[in-house]
């Protein structure tokens, strides 16, 4: 789990310990080991109810890259309930084609007071060095069945073509946003649009997000659908959570057990 100090202006952090915590005081910088994290009580994985066969929609590109971080996420103060980043946490970076790309999660919570967005870019050779990119307290409004997005403002610088950042929604217990709750993030890449995709676009979003996720972009495949509101967009969703639920499962970390079994429960939902 990561957490790190958002902070005014664009700074160096630097990772000295996982898991970490953080406090926000006076915008000051203050990193320290993490006393009173208590890990969830995971069950075991659920070999009965994974996924089998092939994908059905998404395939990491060969050259896809691994997360250097703990991405499983968790809770921090025991306030709130479990969110989730909706994009690969273990077993490859997904992909972006834009510079203003939308973030995707899912939340179990019907209170989504006292959020925030925090987004950084990795320091070229070192992935435990992290830019400050943008620290944004959101107003978040739940999706179908708990989905919740944020989408970079166009007003905003873009992220940039061959970098890597790392994404985290962190829920806080109290307004003043000092005391963390809970706490999901991912990393994600900015690649160039591939130039043989743009030929097999439409004007469907549904099979736009096909298109999307058979080049690899999931970022712009699951925003085509995250928030479906027709049975074709939900059927697609449903196929790339397993198909994320799949590529996750046959990773080994200490997280598997833990994400395969927040993944289990949304490919399950109807």
């Amino acid at each position: 789990m990561i957490v790190f100090i958002p902070w005014v202006g664009l700074l160096d952090v630097t990772i000295l310990a996982l898991p970490q915590s953080v406090s926000r005081l006076d915008h000051s910088r203050q990193v320290f080991q993490l006393k009173d994290y208590v890990p969830p009580d995971v069950p075991p994985i659920p070999r009965g109810r994974l996924p089998g066969g092939g994908p059905r929609a998404y395939v990491p590109p060969a050259d896809s890259r691994i997360p250097d971080q703990d991405h499983s996420g968790g809770g921090v103060r025991g306030c709130g309930d479990e969110i989730v980043a909706i994009a690969p946490r273990l077993s490859v970076m997904g992909r972006t084609g834009s510079t203003h790309p939308t973030l995707v999660w899912h939340s179990q919570s019907d209170d989504h007071e006292f959020l925030e967005l925090q987004l950084y870019r990795y320091r070229s050779g070192n992935g435990n060095i992290f830019e400050e990119v943008l620290i944004e307290p959101i107003e978040a409004t739940a999706g179908t069945q708990g989905y919740m997005s944020y989408t970079l403002p166009q007003d905003e610088p873009g992220l940039q073509v061959g970098e890597t950042y790392l994404w985290q929604v962190v829920q806080y217990c109290d307004p003043n946003f000092e005391e963390v709750g809970m706490v999901t993030s991912a990393d994600i890449e900015v690649v160039p649009i591939p130039a043989e995709m743009t030929s097999e676009l439409s004007g469907d979003s549904v099979d736009n997000a096909r298109v999307f996720a058979k080049f690899g972009l999931w970022y712009e495949a699951i925003t085509a659908v995250y928030d479906a509101n027709t049975p074709a967009a939900e059927s697609l969703r449903q196929d790339l959570l397993h198909d994320l639920l799949t590529i996750e499962a046959n990773t080994e970390s200490d997280e598997t057990e833990e994400i395969v079994e927040q993944l289990s429960e949304l490919v399950d939902m109807p």
